[in-house]
This record gives C-alpha cells, sequence and structure tokens, in this order.
C-alpha cells in the first residue's frame, strides 16, 4: 500500500536529488534528502525504513527528522 504523497515546493525535488548525489553533502542530510525523496514518490514508513536498514522508521526519524518543511529541514545544515 503506497502512502501519501508528501509535496514537494517548485525546485525541490531537483535540489534533494542533487544533494542525494553529491561528493561534498555531509551524509545526514544526503539522507535526509533521500527520505523527503522516498515520502515524495508515496514510499510507506515501512519500506522507507527497510531501504535505510532501520528497524523501524522511528528508530530512524526520532534521530534524523523533526517536523519541518522539506526545504527548511535540509536547510539548517
Amino acid at each position: 500500500m503506497r502512502a501519501a504523497r508528501l509535496g514537494l515546493l517548485d525546485g525541490d525535488r531537483e535540489r534533494l536529488t542533487a544533494w542525494t548525489r553529491s561528493s561534498t553533502v555531509r551524509a545526514g542530510l544526503a539522507q535526509r534528502a533521500r527520505i523527503v525523496l522516498l515520502a515524495a514518490d508515496g514510499v510507506s514508513h515501512t519500506e522507507i525504513a527497510d531501504r535505510l536498514g532501520w528497524r523501524s522508521f522511528e528508530e530512524g526519524s526520532e534521530r534524523r527528522l523533526s517536523p519541518r518543511s522539506s526545504a527548511s529541514m535540509c536547510e539548517q545544515e
């Protein structure tokens, strides 16, 4: 079952994709960008956790995510 898609603002997808491919972006930022892109594609929390090697989404998200928009979340790095 697909999850509800996370809405991205204009240009967010391109910026986040660039961060996931960059060799100069910190690993934590690149991982958060991957999470946001997966959520924007409608991937469920369970599937995101599986893809990232977490036992549960909460295991990783509590340490890495907060309830900010995708762009502002990533700009904090």
